[in-house]
């Protein structure tokens, strides 16, 4: 690669994945930080045009869009683009950035150095990079973390448990997700699942500020799959957060937005008489969504709907007195609007499990 035309002295400092050439990502931004360096660009003009009268750009700023059997093409366009047309009769010597030019165990942390040198540290990469390099000996979620910002749960969990049954290797990418871990889990040995889950959700959340989707992988996936696969599933679950108290305490670490499907913890929570469970989950799932009127309904409509599962009005009297009630302090009027049917609802079941019963 380093007799290739392309590749510039110092050039290494941008091969952020180690893997000893530039892809077309890492090629932009080693071209523009050139450009910046001879002046032809300005570092304070964010809207500085690179495109020519005859030169049609717009793919340049929908990059991402593209697959990446087009890549090469894509290549070729770039290297012969007229606004990018720097004369190759100039040498410019880039000095190795002060994190990239060390020795790392893992290609993790050498991608995290190649990205801390290039943001710099008070970017969300870059301190994102200096948690990696920093924490990875001693933090599973700095040793798990990718640079640019995936969990590699995998990989964690193969490493620190035993398991029955085959996971992918991680290294740099997330090759699966943590919902299908899950399910592939479960049908092997239950009570491995949850300790895992548990295991992830201790490890992971308190440093979910690093990563993105850590809400959705840890807790919204994994209960989306059981109300669609596994309901069975359900009552073991509480069993093991009855048991384990650690699980909520993490769990609220990640819990910062809607996630409705909650409601079905919290309607087997009450179905075993576990009503402190329930309540911390309704508590968890209200702080979360107060402000967006859409995903409080969505919850309470859901719980209301779920009543015709109990078989006497304790439970249902729980969700009128307490989570209705709860709702009723809201000053939304886009609560508050349905808050009527729904107690008209709850009523009736009430009345008609106290007549059946």
């Amino acid at each position: 690669m380093k007799n290739d035309w392309n590749w510039w002295p110092g050039d290494s400092v941008f091969d952020f994945n180690g893997d000893g050439k530039l892809d077309f990502t890492e090629r932009v931004i080693r071209d523009v930080q050139h450009m910046r360096m001879m002046g032809l660009l300005d570092d304070d003009d964010d809207d500085t045009d690179y495109s020519t009268d005859d030169d049609d750009d717009d793919w340049r700023d929908n990059c991402e869009a593209y697959d990446d059997e087009d890549e090469d093409d894509l290549d070729d366009d770039f290297s012969s683009a007229g606004s990018l047309n720097i004369p190759l009769t100039f040498s410019v010597e880039v000095v190795p950035g002060e994190h990239k030019s060390k020795d790392y165990p893992n290609a993790r942390q050498k991608q995290a150095a190649g990205f801390w040198d290039t943001f710099g540290d008070d970017s969300a990469e870059g301190k994102r990079a200096a948690f990696i390099i920093g924490n990875a000996a001693s933090i599973p979620a700095a040793n798990y973390l990718t640079a640019d910002g995936n969990f590699l749960y995998a990989q964690a969990i193969k490493d620190n448990f035993t398991i029955p049954c085959s996971l992918p290797d991680e290294d740099l990418e997330q090759e699966i997700e943590f919902w299908d871990i899950f399910r592939k889990l479960r049908c092997r040995d239950s009570a491995l699942t949850l300790e895992v889950w548990d295991w992830c959700l201790q490890q992971f959340a308190p440093y979910a500020e690093y990563a993105v989707g850590v809400e959705y992988d840890l807790w919204f996936s994994v209960l989306s799959f059981m109300r669609s696969n596994a309901e069975d599933f359900l009552p073991q679950c509480v069993d093991y957060i009855a048991e384990h108290p650690a699980f909520l305490e993490a769990l609220g670490k990640i819990y910062n937005s809607g996630n409705y499907i909650v409601y079905i913890l919290i309607i087997e929570a009450l179905k075993q008489h576990r009503a402190k469970i329930a309540n911390a989950l309704f508590d968890m799932e209200f702080e979360a969504t107060k402000n967006n009127w859409k995903d409080i309904n969505l919850t309470m409509q859901s719980l209301v709907d779920a009543c015709y599962c109990f078989d006497e009005p304790m439970a249902v009297k729980y969700i009128k007195n307490h989570f209705l009630a709860k709702l009723k302090t809201l000053d939304d009027g886009m609560v508050l609007d349905e808050i009527p049917e729904w107690e008209e609802k709850l009523n009736k079941t009430i009345a008609d499990l106290e007549q059946w019963g």
